[in-house]
């Protein structure tokens, strides 16, 4: 690797930590705003059901990562701190609420998202080993966890698409999260059966968002699960192409599809 490599990635990356600097200064400032305009609209009618903030995930991420990076211990303590309490969400809901969907039959989960879901998980993994944890607040995200992952197995995908590379990206990532957790061997099932539609696979998606998405997941799922050898497959260095292709000289993608 060439000295400019080298250097061109390190300034990439100073410029990445102080842009996600900025963007968490600027959610925790309108955090109890977000909070507040959540509890009152809650719509009980919602047809993707519960549907918690995501704000706190991606700020639970951003503070373990810088956490990971500086050692300091406020990104550390904010990350758990949001991490152990992002289930209380679902009190703002009606006690009877779950009994509105099949898949909410054990219960709200606390990640319901498979957008997001992950993220949360990847907080965990970061910051998971290291010291300042109580035995309780551990329980509370592992729990956190392991019914959401239990609850992506009553709300299963397939396919060559996005949602369903989503579910197994969430899912790789609570088995990175929990390995030894007694229903880990039926997620890990689940998890195969549907990266394998996906895996070196032509994927079925027909907009640049849901391209995006795709393989984004993809590389996550990479990540999660310790198996890179399909990212230097034929069909995936097809899309890497592909992808470059779409920038238009201004490095904004066409929207075609639902992309917009």
């Amino acid at each position: 690797m060439s000295l400019n490599i080298v250097y061109a990635q390190q300034i990439f990356k100073k410029e990445y930590l102080e842009r996600a600097k900025i963007a968490v200064q600027n959610e925790w400032k309108n955090r109890d705003q977000i909070i507040e305009n959540y509890k009152k609209n809650i719509d009980t009618n919602y047809v993707f059901g519960y549907n918690p903030p995501a704000g706190d995930i991606y700020l639970a991420a951003l503070h373990a990562h810088f956490y990971k990076e500086e050692g300091k211990k406020e990104d550390f303590e904010k990350a758990k701190q949001l991490l152990v309490g992002y289930g209380e969400y679902k009190k703002a809901y009606p006690p009877d609420y779950y009994k509105k969907k099949s898949e909410y039959a054990k219960g709200l989960p606390a990640l319901p998202n498979i957008f997001t879901g992950a993220a949360y998980c990847r907080a965990y993994i970061l910051i998971k080993d290291e010291p300042g944890w109580t035995k309780k607040e551990k329980e509370i995200v592992e729990k956190n966890i392991a019914e959401s992952a239990d609850y992506i197995m009553n709300f299963q995908e397939w396919g060559a698409m996005n949602r369903a590379m989503l579910r197994a990206e969430f899912l790789a990532s609570c088995i990175k999260a929990l390995p030894n957790h007694p229903n880990v061997n039926k997620w890990k099932t689940l998890c195969k059966s549907i990266a394998d539609d996906n895996i070196a696979k032509w994927e079925i998606e027909d907009a640049t968002g849901y391209h995006a998405i795709w393989l984004y997941a993809l590389l996550n799922y990479a990540d999660y699960s310790d198996n890179y050898e399909f990212l230097y497959s034929p069909v995936m260095n097809y899309y890497y192409q592909y992808f470059s292709y779409l920038f238009a000289p201004d490095k904004t993608m066409p929207e075609f599809g639902d992309a917009d």
